[in-house]
């Protein structure tokens, strides 16, 4: 998500529309680096095409899905400020769960409603937290809140700041939130805002700009906050949790804007789509149950390319996407992350990571097989602006469209 593209020049994008071409599945080599990267077809008995239907409307900027832990609901994050309730039929119920409209800044198209999150022991504590950008700083704000256990109303009176972090410019804040499989808070920022990295950010790991944050939200241990501003402790094992010269709250560093990040529920493996500058979009892997500290690249690399040259260290430090695909070939312009299938309904697209492009509306899959990833467009471009998919409690998934509607992706078997 990033300049102001489905803002300011719709009629541009209604243009592109019109010219998409279905886009055949990815081969594509580089070597940047010294590694060498390949992607080939999907082998013949995997999933093909995907389907569209059509399971809850009427939103207002639609840009995340969240399911509750156990009762099938979903919650739809709208960008000013409240957070929608669908039941699992689909009925949009009238009353929100929380609105925080009256919090938020919404002058620039990346800011808002951000993220939803459910602490993980929720059915003990109600505890939900929110994502959205504050009035004061333009911050990065995480607030905790109460619900009851239902889901259906989350009490504003409650809110308890957690995370705070003043943003330099409107845009590339990141802001999604989850819970890890190891019950710790993952926060995704963006390097800063304006274009370029102009400050170098991303890469330098003494500010939080550009970062996969992990920080501990029951606070069990005694490492303190140290560059952000709230209410949490640090984990004894990230990264930088001893170095006096970085942020000790840093996972990952080296990102530009992630826009959606997921865990994979069968083995925590971590997806990170992130959104590039003017040429590449990718798409960044981290294995589960293992110590990150890795450096995905921005601003020296965008993509698998040399994006600012003086800014590069050397170029064997640094983490290579897994995919990746050129704006000028495609039409893309903002990658958005989806979710690894793990539902029982359609066992064809099982292990599949979905994700999409909000300019081209296409849908593509990643999995792995026989120890390479594998890539293939499951859903031409169309007319369809996604901003976020979601996961149900079955594992089923689902995509946002900026205009209003949720989709439920299905195999297409015809």
């Amino acid at each position: 998500m990033k300049k102001l593209i489905w803002c300011t020049i719709p009629f541009i994008l209604l243009a592109w529309f019109f010219a998409y071409q279905q886009m055949s599945d990815v081969s594509m080599e580089s070597d940047v680096g010294g590694d060498h990267f390949v992607y080939v077809p999907v082998a013949s008995n995997t999933l093909r095409k995907i389907k569209l239907t059509p399971f809850a409307s009427g939103f207002n900027e639609p840009r995340g899905l969240v399911a509750h832990p156990t009762n099938g609901r979903f919650y739809v994050i709208e960008r000013y400020g409240t957070v929608r309730i669908v039941e699992p039929d689909g009925t949009v119920l009238p009353t929100p769960l929380i609105d925080v409209s009256d919090q938020i800044v919404t002058d620039h198209i990346e800011q808002g409603l951000l993220g939803l999150a459910f602490h993980p022991n929720f059915e003990q504590n109600g505890y939900i937290y929110l994502s959205y950008i504050i009035h004061e700083d333009d911050s990065t704000r995480i607030a905790r809140f109460v619900a009851d256990s239902e889901g259906t109303t989350a009490n504003r009176d409650t809110e308890y700041n957690i995370f705070q972090l003043p943003q330099p410019d409107g845009n590339h804040n990141g802001g999604d939130i989850h819970f890890g499989p190891d019950g710790y808070l993952y926060i995704g920022l963006g390097d800063g805002g304006g274009a370029n990295d102009r400050n170098n950010y991303a890469s330098n790991p003494a500010v939080l700009y550009g970062k996969m944050v992990r920080i501990d939200v029951d606070m069990n241990g005694d490492n303190p906050v140290d560059c952000g501003l709230g209410n949490y402790t640090i984990p004894a094992d990230n990264p930088y949790a001893y170095d006096d010269y970085s942020c000790r709250e840093i996972w990952m560093i080296g990102l530009r804007n992630p826009w959606r990040f997921t865990f994979d529920a069968e083995n925590g493996d971590m997806y990170i789509a992130d959104v590039g500058q003017n040429g590449w979009e990718e798409i960044n892997f981290f294995p589960g149950n293992t110590i990150a500290g890795n450096n995905y690249g921005w601003n020296c690399l965008e993509g698998y390319e040399i994006f600012n040259e003086e800014s590069c260290g050397d170029l064997s430090g640094y983490t290579y996407p897994i995919y990746a695909y050129s704006q000028a070939e495609t039409s893309g312009c903002a990658v958005i992350g989806g979710h690894v299938y793990r539902g029982r309904r359609y066992p064809a697209m099982n292990g599949h990571y979905f994700f999409s492009d909000f300019c081209t509306g296409e849908i593509l899959t990643l999995h792995k097989q026989d120890g390479g990833w594998f890539t293939q467009s499951v859903l031409g471009p169309g007319t369809l602006n996604p901003t976020a998919m979601g996961i149900g409690v079955d594992g089923e998934l689902y995509l946002v469209d900026f205009v209003g509607t949720i989709y439920h992706i299905e195999p297409d078997l015809q």
